[in-house]
Formats: structure tokens, C-alpha cells, sequence
């Protein structure tokens, strides 16, 4: 159910621990340049997010602790994950997308 979301879910939680992501996030100009290029392809796409919405109010951010999200992830990994070191948790996703929640929120 979501196996699109789980690889989205799993390639965010790992770059949040890049260096260049973290510098990113802590830099309120920048973040709001992209902000304006998202909204902008956004507006132009048929079913596009309504540009009103704040980002962090988006449906990544409600809580990912529910038994289907934690399936899903676990399924995509067993098919795409190669080592067992690069195995992550629910635990770690969900303090992923606080972190970046926590750092978005400042922009409002």
C-alpha cells in the first residue's frame, strides 16, 4: 500500500544524516528559495499541492508509526537493501522527519 512512500521514506531518512542536508536545513534563505521553486512547479501541475499549504503540514509528517508504513518499509527493503548494515528502522525514519520537521517549522 505504501511502497512508493517507503522508498521516499527510507532515501530521506538517510540523507538527513548528510552533511550538505543538515547545512541545508539550517540555512532559512535557502530553504525558502527552494520553497518558492516547489510551489511554483506546484501551480503549474494538474493535482498539484495547493500552494496555501504549509510544507509542514504535509501528510509526511503525520506520525509514520502505524503497522502498514512499518511493513511496507521492512518489504521494500528485503527487495532493494543489499546490506544488512543499511537496514533502517522505523524508530530512525520517524526521528528523520522530526528533525526536519523541527527545522522546517522555524521558517513559520
Amino acid at each position: 500500500m505504501y511502497n512508493d512512500a517507503s522508498k521516499h521514506l527510507y532515501d530521506i531518512t538517510i540523507l538527513s544524516d548528510n552533511e550538505r542536508i543538515k547545512k541545508f536545513l539550517k540555512n532559512k534563505k535557502e530553504q525558502l528559495r527552494m520553497i518558492k521553486y516547489k510551489r511554483e512547479e506546484e501551480e503549474r501541475r494538474y493535482g498539484g499541492i495547493d500552494k496555501n499549504k504549509r510544507i509542514i503540514d504535509f501528510d509526511i509528517f503525520k506520525s509514520f508509526k502505524s503497522k502498514d508504513i512499518k511493513e511496507s518499509i521492512e518489504n521494500m527493503e528485503k527487495i532493494y537493501v543489499l546490506d544488512d548494515k543499511d537496514i533502517i528502522s522505523i524508530k530512525d525514519v520517524n526521528s528523520a522527519l522530526k528533525m526536519i520537521y523541527n527545522e522546517l517549522s522555524k521558517l513559520y
